[in-house]
């Protein structure tokens, strides 16, 4: 795992927040592992190595409903050794009413936590 992976200066907030990721025409479900005031570490499976900007968006319950985004800088990217899945340190600004959706989208949704 990257060095930077451990780095951030705020303290970190560990949750299971369930949001569609989209960088650089690829995209799926991803889970926000941890926030901190400065960025977020999301748990992800892409195709390929993600880019530098990547958009974050909270799960809604129809398609109809408009999400938030969230536009965000990948900082660090690695592999988790025990669980497969790529983990990406993003830096964003962060935004306590999209957030505060995302958690509240996740947890009403039937959709589980299994990354695709």
């Amino acid at each position: 795992m990257n060095t930077l992976s451990n780095h951030r200066i705020h303290q970190r907030h560990l949750c299971r927040i369930l949001v569609h990721y989209d960088a650089y025409n690829q995209g799926g479900l991803g889970i926000l592992t941890d926030v901190s005031q400065g960025g977020v570490r999301l748990s992800c499976r892409p195709s390929r190595k993600v880019g530098k900007s990547i958009k974050l968006s909270a799960l809604t319950q129809s398609d109809t409903s408009s999400s938030q985004t969230c536009l965000g800088k990948v900082v660090w990217q690695g592999q988790n050794p025990r669980t497969g899945h790529v983990e990406l340190g993003i830096e964003l600004p962060l935004n306590l009413e999209w957030l505060e959706q995302a958690l509240l989208c996740s947890r009403s949704s039937e959709a589980g936590l299994d990354v695709q």
